[in-house]
């Protein structure tokens, strides 16, 4: 069984520090200049698809390491260690903040999903149905340190 949680909107983001250092971003051929932190999941580094007037272009980010962590590659980010796509919902708070900056704003990036993915309710042990309807009524809030009370902080 899947249950979408969200349609996920990813941005390009960087720190202020950093772009003072290496400069701005305005095109998206830019990008290829800059350093990236890539979020990699397997091995294989994939290109950045970004959707402007009516056009996908495709980027080749060029980076120094490669992360499976998305708030890990947050936190790189917001030390200054380059450029990153990161869903909105993870970094809308430091982007209020201004310790990150939306890069291109006017450039959509590729939309996808979060989905929490479950054995058949059939045969759905107690602990795993408590956990389902947990991040179910709680992912709206996961990335707002206040939202949820007792959570541990990294």
């Amino acid at each position: 069984i899947a249950k979408k949680l969200e349609d996920a909107q990813w941005v390009l983001v960087a720190s202020p520090h950093y772009l003072e250092s290496k400069g701005s971003v305005n095109t998206a051929a830019e990008l290829e200049r800059h350093d990236a932190v890539l979020f990699s999941p397997q091995s294989k580094i994939r290109p950045w698809y970004l959707a402007s007037g009516g056009k996908t272009i495709h980027v080749r980010p060029q980076g120094r390491f490669a992360i499976n962590h998305l708030d890990s590659i947050k936190s790189a980010v917001v030390a200054g260690l380059g450029v990153a796509q990161l869903p909105l919902s993870l970094c809308e708070r430091d982007l209020k903040q201004n310790t990150l900056v939306e890069l291109l704003p006017e450039t959509r990036l590729s939309v996808g999903s979060i989905w929490i993915v479950y054995p058949s309710a059939n045969y759905l042990p107690t602990k795993v149905r408590a956990f389902v309807d947990f991040v179910s009524e709680n992912y709206a809030n996961a990335f707002d340190p206040d939202a949820i009370p007792n959570r541990v902080q990294a």
